[in-house]
């Protein structure tokens, strides 16, 4: 069996080589994970005490020395799309390229494949990788948790799939206000990184059929969008975008 400083240690090897290590909680010092503020996340069933995580089984501030294995895999995405408030008959599954507005309203759709993680692991953290090339210059990009299915080719403004309208009607795609995802704002071309609420991540996991992707929106104030890089992009297939989770095993 590994070590768990072994396996953190192919963690990070795995990060590094996707692009560099960006997460940095729960910490791995090769003994114990530190909890650092703002957010001093622990593994799961462990609290931050003193700057350290603790398993909470043995006295007041007890800390755990190797609390849980972690790794991290890639989440590459299933299916993406714009869908526009002024062209509310075109699909762009074919693009290679997403497009977020505020004015026109123009959405993004994601689908992550979960299939890849263990059902029974707890999603520790997530952050999602694109490619920007027309970056953001005022407000910036949500991710909402999409609340029903929708069809990659046929998915626009006016409906969900062929014959299927949004439920929400057709100024927005059936999404959940109140379940922010993440959120970013990408000033510049290049790499970009959005942290994604790894409890909305693991609801996913735990429950597949839940998991009917996210939309990207501009709240630029002043109607500015941005785009990047779709899975179809073919010229260069390391700037589609794609997530990266920190899953603990049981």
């Amino acid at each position: 069996m590994r070590s768990r400083a072994l396996v953190q240690a192919l963690a990070t090897a795995a990060l590094a080589a996707a692009g560099g290590c960006r997460f940095d909680a729960p910490a791995y010092d090769g003994t114990r994970y530190a909890c650092a503020p703002p957010d001093e996340r622990c593994p799961p069933g462990h609290v931050c005490v003193d700057g350290f995580c603790a398993s909470g089984e043995g006295p007041p501030g007890d800390v755990d020395a190797a609390p849980v294995n972690t790794s991290t895999m890639r989440v590459e995405v299933a299916y993406d799309t714009s869908i526009l408030s002024d062209a509310t008959t075109q699909n762009g599954a074919a693009l290679e390229f997403l497009e977020m507005d505020a004015a026109p309203r123009r959405v993004a759709l994601v689908q992550l494949d979960l299939a890849g993680l263990p059902a029974d692991a707890t999603v520790v953290a997530a952050e999602l990788h694109v490619t920007i090339f027309d970056p953001l210059e005022s407000g910036t990009f949500q991710l909402f948790p999409l609340t029903e299915s929708w069809s990659e080719a046929g998915a626009t403004w006016d409906e969900r799939e062929p014959g299927v309208p949004w439920s929400g009607g057709l100024s927005v795609p059936t999404l959940d206000a109140n379940a922010l995802l993440g959120e970013f704002a990408p000033r510049v071309a290049g790499d970009a990184v959005a942290a994604l609420d790894a409890a909305l991540v693991q609801g996913w996991l735990t429950a597949p059929g839940t998991n009917y992707g996210f939309a990207v929106v501009s709240t630029s104030p002043d109607g500015r969008g941005g785009q990047m890089r779709s899975s179809e992009y073919a010229a260069a297939p390391a700037e589609r975008p794609y997530v990266l989770v920190m899953v603990a095993a049981p």
